[in-house]
C-alpha cells in the first residue's frame, strides 16, 4: 500500500555535506522513501530516516545537499 503525505521539519545540523532534519514521527516514521523539498524549491530524493521515537513523536531525517542552512539556536537567558 502506497501512502503519501506532507509535513514540516527544521534543519538542525549540517556536517560533512549532510543535513539533519528534525520532524515529527507521524510525518517520517516508518517511511521507506522520502522526498524533501527545501524552502528554496530544491527537492532532495535520497532522504533517509536516521531515527524515530513514536512516544515523543520526533524523527530525524538525513539529506545530502549543498548550501544547507541550519536553524539558529536561541538562548533562553
Amino acid at each position: 500500500m502506497i501512502q503519501q503525505g506532507t509535513g514540516s521539519g527544521v534543519i538542525m545540523e549540517v556536517a560533512d555535506g549532510y543535513g539533519y532534519i528534525m520532524t515529527n514521527n507521524h510525518v517520517a516514521g516508518g517511511a521507506q522513501k522520502m522526498v524533501v523539498t527545501l524552502a528554496d524549491g530544491r527537492s532532495i530524493e535520497d532522504a533517509t530516516l536516521v531515527g524515530a521515537d513514536p512516544k515523543s513523536d520526533i524523527a530525524v531525517v538525513k539529506i545530502k545537499a549543498d548550501r544547507l542552512i541550519p536553524a539558529k539556536w536561541g538562548n533562553s537567558d
